[in-house]
């Protein structure tokens, strides 16, 4: 584990900026495994630049959102240097030949990646695509492609391939990523910048379908982009991590379920990967980094004209148009008689874009949907801590969000409790309610203090996309507002669900 070049005094960032930070992602246990594996890889046939591989599903999480990460899989030819390396020619992701298609498999493998870092950066008005945001603006080479990336504001391109070509690895061997720090708002001061790596393979590991990694990479890599740096682990003021280990402690520890990793740290080991306050990696002892609030502050019109760069946006967490109190919810949609899931869904963020907090859940928005029962029925409503990008009704697997259900009556009181699951990603209402109105709150857990005896204290935030199923809804009396979002369409259903 390394970090290259680490920028001077990022306790005024904006100025930071302008400084470079190289960043080689964490992969400390897969590499290890590989190594004594003894296994080794080939290259032949490799897709290269201007020669796209075909094949790559046009996904986007956000379309229209203020900012972009466009997850580039079919080939790339970077043009000059990027931090006095040469990168040149770079394969499809999984070496696929330019003349070729994906498989089935590397599909699958796109679209979970996909998924999985559109729900890491589902809080934010982030549109997450594999979709290139350079067709149709008359860059018909990939030098061209690469100045629209480079002179676009608030836009970050990753390419997932392997670095070895021409029988060398063009920045070092075992890197699994790198970034700049700081580049995404405005246009870049440095070339380079708005393009950053996730490296699939290299001459001595192969992670071609290891899809939790590489969008574990993917997230971190533009978290570096959008201005974080590296959560570590400080006992005093003694750095013993350069990348926080979580929950993990000194002995590679805890992990499983209600287990979180830092994302701008090594989540290898824990089941949530999550924006973290804790001890930051900048060469200062015990300096806390708040990512949320740093994201927001950074990432600003204001920055960007700061910095004599135009065409800046104000990041921002999502308003998902769910009704936050008792009064104002959004009646519960439903299917026959089960609640259709693509219009029960919503985002949980931090109630204050200034003042970010991780801890309490009264600390975050709270959802609220109504419903209405002509008689008595036993019902089941399950909040999911995920999106569903990839099957609409199952949560894509890794929820940064963990939640709570409760249902109140018509008077504000509390007459159950959603049980959570063994596996903390989502929890189960079952009872008999007498006719009446109801309402469902969906709420953060409230944050989660970091279990780690060896390390200094650290706070994570819960927070990111749910959605609802229940069934038993037979004697359910459709709102007037469910009619109308009943009669929305599929078109409008499916992009609704995306952006959750």
């Amino acid at each position: 584990m390394e970090v290259i070049g680490v920028a001077e005094n990022f306790g005024n960032l904006r100025h930071a900026m302008k400084r470079i930070l190289i960043t080689t992602f964490n992969r400390r246990s897969l590499l290890s495994a590989l190594a004594i594996a003894g296994l080794s890889f080939s290259f032949a046939g490799q897709a290269w630049a201007e020669q796209h591989t075909a094949g790559v599903p046009a996904l986007s999480s956000r379309p229209g959102a203020a900012y972009t990460v466009y997850l580039d899989f079919a080939g790339f030819n970077y043009t000059g240097d990027w931090n006095n390396k040469t990168p040149g020619n770079s394969a499809a992701y999984g070496d696929v030949a330019a003349n070729g298609t994906f498989s089935g498999q590397h599909v699958s493998d796109i679209q979970k990646v996909w998924a999985l870092v559109s729900g890491q950066y589902a809080a934010f008005n982030i549109n997450v695509t594999t979709v290139d945001p350079a067709t149709g603006v008359n860059a018909a080479t990939d030098f061209a492609r690469q100045n629209f990336y480079a002179n676009t504001p608030n836009m970050m391109h990753t390419i997932f391939t392997s670095q070895f070509h021409d029988g060398a690895n063009w920045y070092g061997p075992g890197l699994a990523g790198l970034s700049f720090a700081g580049s995404t708002n405005g246009t870049e001061n440095y070339s380079g910048g708005h393009t950053n790596w996730i490296f699939s393979a290299d001459s001595t590991y192969n992670e071609v379908g290891n899809t939790r990694f590489l969008a574990q990479g993917a997230t971190h890599e533009n978290g570096h982009g959008l201005g974080l740096i590296h959560q570590g682990d400080y006992t005093g003021n003694t750095l013993i991590n350069d990348y926080s280990l979580g929950d993990s402690n000194a002995s590679g520890g805890l992990t499983g379920p209600g287990t979180y990793g830092a994302i701008m740290g090594d989540g290898n080991f824990a089941q949530r990967l999550a924006f973290r306050v804790g001890d930051s990696n900048n060469g200062t002892p015990t300096h806390k980094q708040n990512d949320v609030a740093l994201l927001l502050s950074t990432n600003t019109v204001a920055n960007a004209l700061a910095e004599g760069r135009t065409g800046g946006a104000d990041l921002h967490l999502k308003e998902d148009g769910i009704g936050h109190t008792l009064a104002t919810a959004t009646p519960l949609a439903f299917n026959g008689d089960n609640v259709d899931f693509n219009l029960a869904t919503g985002v949980i963020v931090p109630l204050s874009e200034s003042n970010p907090l991780a801890l309490g859940a009264n600390n975050y928005t709270k959802d609220y949907f109504s419903f209405t029962l002509q008689s008595t029925a036993l019902i089941s409503l399950t909040a999911h801590n995920d999106s569903q990008f990839l099957t609409p009704g199952v949560a894509d697997g890794m929820g940064a969000l963990r939640s709570t259900l409760k249902i109140f009556n018509t008077s504000g009181g509390v007459i159950g409790t959603a049980v959570e699951d063994a596996s903390t990603l989502f929890e189960t209402f079952t009872g008999t309610l007498s006719a009446g109105t109801y309402y469902a709150e969906i709420a953060s857990f409230g944050g989660h203090e970091q279990i780690s005896p060896d390390f200094n204290a650290a706070q994570y935030f819960d927070m990111g996309a749910y959605f609802v199923t229940g069934t038993g809804f037979t004697n359910a009396v459709p709102e007037p507002g469910t009619f109308g979002l009943l009669i929305v369409g599929a078109a409008m259903m499916l992009r609704r669900r995306r952006q959750a």
